[in-house]
């Protein structure tokens, strides 16, 4: 199976769920190329990128850095002689320059290649608006294939705040697959009016291979010490990690409670970079945990494996940013739960579905400070909770967000999809998640 991956960035080290889904799909023996608007620079760049030889596979929509007019000519070209590569109907010359010419710009890059953008079988978009984009290049005949779209969470909100309630309507009717990553967006991509009948649950995951389950305990005798891995961004929640960790330290200080007196009872590492650092960090000088609280940036997956195997609870208090934007599931939360590690998160968006209260984690309302510190306390005081939640949220990860299972999940869609009439997909592959 030819697929084509089309994204905003690559590589892109906050989006290794989509790298885990190339790498799949290449071991399951598909033929893969990406296709990224831009290149920006990592901290950390993923092993799988060199291992499989991503870069050689990745075409770049920036166009040629030089400013050279060939490439620009051979544009125009392509795009007058577009309307003879799509069906001679009124419909589809109209979508081409209603809609493909809007997207012309971005289709320098690629035409400048040693290589046009070619014909696949699946063409496979990761977030809404890169969905509109292979819509378009679809459209001017730059790509030929079934087009299936991935929804997060971001691309649930910014684009019908900026762009309004239609903003996906010609997507939801060209499309042929919608695979939203919760049933919490896909209940929302439907009431928005996307098809229910070519609308599929598909979780994003984590190589459970890769993460020991290590059972742990909180010695009397050892700092607790609590772990946080994300983007440092508003919709993280982290303001309300880090008072609902001054205040577990506060606590301590008052009244001990047998793991250790005053501020070294609690160690709080926070992993990632953002636009919120500097802010953040102040605001443990401002409570006064400063000592207590270590902000190391981006580090490679080693490094955080190494840090979830000697943390003792993760910390993820995702909220509703105050511009509309949520979160999807955060892979980081399925990381944590596969080692064995136990998870205080919100409820917020998707997380319930991988964080169940008081079955697979605990949740406290967005942005209650207060909750969450009696969750953190909760799981200190409780050994045996402590113990049932690490088990079940192993368990949790490994059968429902496992991307050995979900990958084989994902080809088959796209199996079922090319089998079928031209018209739509078939109504899923076995096992797939739909509602009606």
């Amino acid at each position: 199976m030819k697929i084509a991956f089309i994204v905003s960035q690559f590589p892109a080290v906050s989006e290794t769920f989509i790298l885990s889904q190339i790498t799949g799909l290449f071991d399951r023996g598909a033929e893969i190329d990406i296709l990224a608007r831009t290149e920006l620079p990592q901290p950390v760049e993923h092993p799988a990128v060199t291992a499989y030889g991503l870069r050689g596979r990745t075409r770049y929509a920036d166009g040629p850095p030089d400013g050279r007019w060939g490439p620009r000519l051979k544009m125009v070209g392509m795009l007058g002689s577009a309307p003879f590569r799509v069906p001679l109907n009124g419909t589809s010359v109209q979508r081409l320059f209603r809609h493909g010419l809007s997207d012309a710009r971005r289709t320098i890059g690629f035409t400048s290649s040693t290589r046009q953008i070619g014909s696949y079988d699946v063409i496979h978009c990761h977030f809404g608006p890169m969905g509109k984009w292979g819509m378009s290049l679809r459209s001017m005949g730059l790509l030929k294939g079934r087009l299936v779209t991935t929804f997060h969470g971001y691309d649930m909100c910014r684009p019908f705040r900026e762009e309004g309630p239609h903003v996906y309507d010609r997507l939801f009717e060209e499309g042929d697959l919608f695979l939203p990553i919760s049933e919490y967006w896909r209940d929302r991509l439907i009431a928005h009016g996307c098809p229910p009948e070519q609308t599929f649950v598909h979780h994003m995951g984590v190589d459970c291979e890769a993460f020991d389950f290590r059972p742990r305990a909180i010695e009397p005798t050892e700092p607790v010490r609590i772990l946080s891995v994300s983007r440092l961004a508003e919709k993280k929640g982290l303001e309300y990690a880090i008072r609902a960790v001054a205040a577990v330290i506060k606590d301590l200080e008052r009244d001990g409670s047998g793991i250790g007196p005053g501020t070294s009872g609690i160690e709080y590492t926070v992993v990632g970079s953002g636009p919120r650092g500097a802010e953040l960090e102040q605001l443990t000088h401002d409570l006064g945990i400063s000592e207590s609280v270590q902000f190391l940036g981006s580090r490679p997956r080693n490094e955080v494996a190494d840090l979830m195997g000697r943390a003792h609870i993760f910390l993820a208090p995702s909220v509703t940013a105050e511009d509309g934007n949520k979160e999807g599931i955060p892979v980081a939360l399925m990381e944590a739960m596969a080692t064995g590690l136990p998870v205080v998160s919100s409820e917020h968006s998707g997380i319930p579905e991988l964080v169940e209260n008081g079955v697979t984690g605990l949740l406290a309302e967005e942005r209650d400070v207060d909750g969450l510190e009696d969750r953190i306390h909760r799981l200190v005081a409780d050994p045996t909770l402590y113990r049932r939640l690490a088990e079940a949220g192993r368990r949790r990860v490994e059968t429902e967000f496992n991307t050995e299972r979900l990958n084989d999940q994902l080809l088959g869609f796209f199996e079922t999809l090319t089998a079928g009439e031209a018209s739509g997909p078939s109504p899923g592959p076995p096992g797939a998640t739909r509602t009606s």
